[in-house]
């Protein structure tokens, strides 16, 4: 992964590096397909029940770039509401 690459360089330097994924963010985007995607949330696509906003990805970045998580250096953080988490 690109972002550990950076981390490796970026850390002695007291520089995060990280790798935010979204999932379904509801934008002009995904406008078109959104009450296709909203059906399958709907019927089990994600954990969490919704589309996500633009505010729930800029939350994670906020975290990130204040330092909340400063010792996960070098991490890929999924913002997607469970999108990628396997069903059983």
């Amino acid at each position: 992964m690109g972002v550990q690459l950076f981390a490796v360089r970026l850390a002695p330097e007291g520089i995060g590096a990280y790798d935010i994924q979204p999932g379904i963010i509801e934008t002009a985007m995904t406008a078109a397909v959104r009450d296709s995607y909203a059906r399958r949330i709907a019927e089990g696509l994600t954990p969490l029940p919704r589309m996500g906003q633009p505010e729930d990805v800029a939350r994670v970045a906020v975290a990130l770039a204040r330092g909340d998580f400063a010792f996960a250096v070098g991490q890929a953080v999924q913002a997607d509401g469970g999108l990628l988490i396997r069903h059983y």
